[in-house]
């Protein structure tokens, strides 16, 4: 048996149980509390970059322990990264997992969040 809520909250179940071979049934009701996430957020002091420029991801959570990220080139643990250089052209999803107090996990991810391009070339003739 398994079910999903979508909110955090104090919940009835019920559940019956039937056996059609001797026509009997039984129903069990119990209480489910059910935990808040966490909810991670983090920003990033430039968005757009070129390769081997560093940028700074800042962790603005309100709560949470054991916070993993993932900045699409690698992972590091802790609250505060430290800079971060991405050394080849792409678009990088960045994600932030954090466990709360009460043990749930929250994670927050951005796709193609980190644009790393290199300038174009001018050349004046």
């Amino acid at each position: 048996m398994s079910g999903v809520y979508k909110k955090a909250g104090n919940y009835t179940v019920t559940v019956t149980m039937t056996d059609n071979s001797i026509a009997c049934s039984a129903i069990s009701t119990f209480k489910v509390q059910v935990k808040p996430l966490p909810t991670p957020s983090f920003t990033v002091n430039k968005i757009k970059v070129c390769p081997n420029f560093p940028v700074q991801f800042t962790n603005t959570s309100q709560e949470g322990t054991d916070f993993v990220w993932n900045f699409g080139e690698g992972s590091y643990s802790g609250k505060t990264p430290p800079p971060t250089i991405y050394t080849k052209e792409g678009d990088y999803t960045v994600s932030l997992e954090t466990k709360g107090k009460n043990g749930c996990v929250g994670i927050t991810q951005l796709n193609k969040y980190m644009l790393v391009h290199q300038l174009q070339t001018l050349s004046l003739q």
